[in-house]
């Protein structure tokens, strides 16, 4: 049986094709065609986030622990190159658009445009690959950060929304703000940074996606021309020689050599007990209006050991969950229009479901004159028989909308790549979703929606302008 380089699969329901190939050097690469779309997009991306606080770093014995925000300085730092340019200038430029995020997982580089896509592609993996950090560049960085820090201090949503997580969980790093704090900014050295870079910006531990109107081998070729161009980093070198693709009689046995030829770096999380840090909080704001936010914490993150792919089964429950917190709260909703019509809530007001393999939370949000009374009825209801709630018909309705929602949004490159990587760093393919859909049961919306609405881990925050403030108004 002849060998292959990479894996095919068609997906007939949404008629997409997925090209999934790993190069030697480890980097795992995945490309959606796109006939007729002028737009090409590359997203490369790592699997560091800002939860990636303690770990091995390369070469290491022992877990180190860094310190907080350190994922999103080291996403500031690519940007410079030993040549005193910076990487966004050289994309403008070539007429493309660049950007970079860092989330609680993952940090992600990428860049999108009509034209010089493969010498973008070629910038995107040397400068992602050309760590420059000294004493001074280092130092001038924490400024930006800072003031960057400052920025957000000054958005009430950006302010509730990291207090709302300090409050619901009491050892996880999601209680502290990606961006880190003033302190832990202030004090980042040059060698953390190499560090951590060291660690998990290895070829093995990222992931290139790429979407557009190309040829996967032409796309492939490129790539091994664009690292075999890098020159070793001094500090911890990389192996990038022999970066063809890893070729096997099948991509189970591709995948087996990968697993063989390297181990990717772990991070060390906490446990995280079931109660909550803090029961409620008022923060005080610069705000016209009060906000407030009522989150409930996941008793925990079921096991999937006993499931084939875990990262799918995970992706069905999110799925269930968040249909059926959609049903009982969106507009339209009999809950929204009673609470709309009393006047407690306003178009502001939201309920939102967020998971993966690590952590779940269900927050609602929004501004109104009453947050205690709205907190007060929000209660009641999740304390209530939700299953009266929620309708057959209004379900089969949402299906249809879910469905609707993630074919329009196969068209929208930057949602594909974002959403695409986050779940294949999971194990799960985003292709996969629309089948996942269909066969969502009714009954399965009623079990799990009400698993997560369980108040014995909440918390309540609710932003205010200051009784001192108030008072001088009056």
């Amino acid at each position: 049986m002849d060998k292959i380089k990479y894996e095919i699969k068609h997906f007939d329901s949404i008629n997409e094709t997925i090209y999934h190939g790993i190069l030697q050097n480890g980097l795992e690469i995945y490309f959606v065609p796109k006939k007729g779309f002028k737009e090409k997009y590359a997203m490369l991306a790592t699997r560091f986030g800002a939860l990636d606080l303690n770990f091995i770093p390369h070469g290491g014995q022992k877990p180190h622990m860094f310190k907080a925000g350190i994922a999103h300085f080291l996403e500031h730092k690519m940007f410079e190159q030993p040549d005193g340019s910076n990487a966004f200038n050289k994309f403008s430029d070539m007429g493309l658009n660049a950007n970079a995020f860092t989330e609680y997982k993952m940090t992600a580089y990428y860049f999108s445009g009509t034209q010089n896509f493969f010498s973008g592609l070629n910038h995107l993996i040397s400068y992602v690959n050309t760590p420059y950090f000294t004493e001074e560049n280092v130092e001038k960085e924490k400024g930006i950060i800072i003031q960057e820090m400052k920025m957000y201090e000054d958005n009430p949503y950006s302010m509730m929304y990291y207090n709302l997580l300090r409050n619901l969980y009491v050892n996880s790093y999601l209680n502290i703000d990606i961006i880190g704090t003033e302190e832990s900014v202030s004090s980042m050295s040059v060698k953390e940074l190499y560090d951590c870079y060291n660690t998990f910006y290895r070829p093995e531990n990222m992931t290139l996606f790429v979407v557009g109107d190309l040829d996967f081998d032409e796309v492939v070729e490129n790539v091994v021309k664009s690292y075999s161009k890098i020159e070793v980093n001094q500090n911890e070198p990389f192996t990038f020689e022999g970066s063809g693709l890893i070729e096997g009689k099948d991509f189970e046995d591709i995948t087996i050599k990968f697993n063989e030829m390297y181990t990717r770096p772990k991070s060390i999380q906490p446990s995280e007990p079931r109660e909550v840090a803090t029961k409620e909080k008022y923060l005080d704001l610069d705000i016209a209006n009060p906000i407030f936010m009522l989150a409930i914490k996941e008793n925990e993150i079921p096991t999937m050991k006993d499931y084939i792919n875990p990262a799918k089964k995970q992706k069905y429950i999110d799925l269930c969950k968040s249909m059926g917190l959609r049903l009982l709260f969106d507009r339209g909703s009999e809950i929204h229009n009673d609470l709309y019509d009393r006047g407690l809530i306003n178009d502001s007001f939201s309920f939102s479901y967020t998971s993966n393999l690590k952590y779940g939370f269900a927050m609602a949000l929004g501004e109104t004159k009453y947050p205690e009374e709205v907190v007060g009825a929000l209660k009641e209801i999740i304390k209530s028989d939700i299953e009266d709630r929620i309708k057959y018909e209004d379900f089969e309705l949402e299906k249809k909308r879910y469905t609707g929602s993630f074919i329009a949004s196969m068209d929208a490159m930057t949602n594909i790549a974002h959403a695409f990587i986050s779940g294949a760093f999971d194990g799960f393919n985003f292709m996969d979703m629309l089948d996942l859909i269909k066969n969502i049961s009714f009954e399965d919306v009623i079990k799990y929606t009400r698993e997560i609405l369980n108040l014995e881990a909440s918390t309540v925050l609710i932003g205010r302008k200051s009784i001192k403030e108030v008072a001088e108004d009056e």
